[in-house]
């Protein structure tokens, strides 16, 4: 009902302020119907933008992998394959290094909170984050953050920084890597789709992973112990257009798909905080251990952690990266307002 009352409101004054485009968006990404990011992010966008628009703007959607993956996201978007995808940050690290240097080890705001500040900074045209997918051409129009990352694990609670040494734990590349590697365990690189076969036949001991993404890959399967007071890092999606298709669109479009945007993003927020509380119930019956980390051990892992974003900024400038500890900054003042 609200995004029928949004969506009546964005027509009406489209139909007041000028003539539509009539254009058709190609959006295709590598999210199967059941992920969150899909049925929680891109499908009620998609619903949002076409009863706000009157349905001047149509979509082509192919997911699940049908034309662009994951991994091959951004490469897909800037190659002319889509005109509209979601793309995961830390598989970008080489061409999005300053995006990745936003979301470090140790933030603990809620959803709705991360997802507001992270708008305002991609909202900033001199902001080297937003600076950073504009170079590239793109528009950002769904900026996603996961809950944060726990440690997922097939064997028994990893109570003690003894059992985390060494242990072999899949990370999603660039800050996830560090993360590990700062905290003592073994990281291995690796895409998520790679993940649940990994874990079967051992070649790693577990991964680090929002809660609310865990029942997409059916970790629920063969995980065996899951943290709950950890703040391992943060997942990072974003549904971005390329800025010739953006250019197609009528202005009281492009507004239809920056508002629509916006209200994915708080809504999606919301979602997930609630999200991973229905899944720690839903596990837990299942015989899944969710622990917290006992104080003197999650005290270890935030120290340790808190090297990681200095470590990681300190390496882009020495590679001539500019910009990523400006953009940090004014991400953590927006949470803090």
């Amino acid at each position: 009902m609200r995004v029928a009352t949004f969506a009546t409101t964005v027509c009406a004054a489209a139909l007041m302020t000028g003539a539509a485009s009539g254009a058709t968006i190609t959006i295709a990404h590598g999210l199967g119907p059941t992920h969150l990011y899909s049925s929680h992010g891109i499908t009620p966008f998609i619903q949002c933008v076409t009863e706000a628009t009157g349905g001047s703007v149509e979509f082509q959607e192919f997911g699940s992998g049908q034309i662009v993956t994951l991994p091959g996201a951004l490469d897909a978007l800037t190659g002319g394959i889509t005109q509209m995808t979601n793309v995961v940050t830390s598989y970008e690290s080489g061409k999005l290094p300053i995006a990745n240097a936003l979301l470090m080890p140790g933030m603990a705001p809620d959803g709705v909170t991360m997802h507001r500040a992270y708008r305002e900074v991609l909202d900033q045209p001199d902001n080297p984050a937003a600076k950073e997918w504009a170079d590239l051409g793109l528009v950002p129009i769904i900026g996603i953050i996961g809950g944060g990352y726990q440690l997922f694990t097939t064997g028994a609670p990893v109570d003690t920084m003894e059992k985390l040494a060494g242990a072999k734990i899949r990370a999603g590349g660039g800050v996830q890597v560090l993360t590990l590697e700062a905290v003592g365990a073994s990281s291995i690189d690796m895409a998520i789709g790679d993940l649940y076969v990994a874990m079967q036949r051992g070649t790693v001991d577990g991964t680090i992973l929002g809660v609310e993404n865990a029942p997409a890959y059916k970790l629920e399967e063969l995980v065996k112990s899951v943290s709950t007071n950890g703040a391992l890092g943060y997942g990072q999606s974003v549904v971005a257009i390329t800025q010739e298709a953006f250019d197609t669109l009528a202005p009281e479009e492009q507004e239809a798909f920056r508002d629509c945007g916006k209200k994915v993003e708080t809504d999606l927020g919301a979602f997930i905080d609630n999200r991973v509380a229905e899944i720690q119930q839903e596990w837990s019956a299942q015989g899944i251990t969710f622990y917290e980390f006992p104080e003197e051990m999650l005290a270890e892992l935030n120290a340790r952690a808190a090297s990681v974003a200095d470590r990681y900024i300190t390496d882009l400038e020495n590679r001539g990266v500019v910009g990523a500890r400006e953009a940090l900054e004014s991400f953590k003042e927006a949470q803090a307002n």
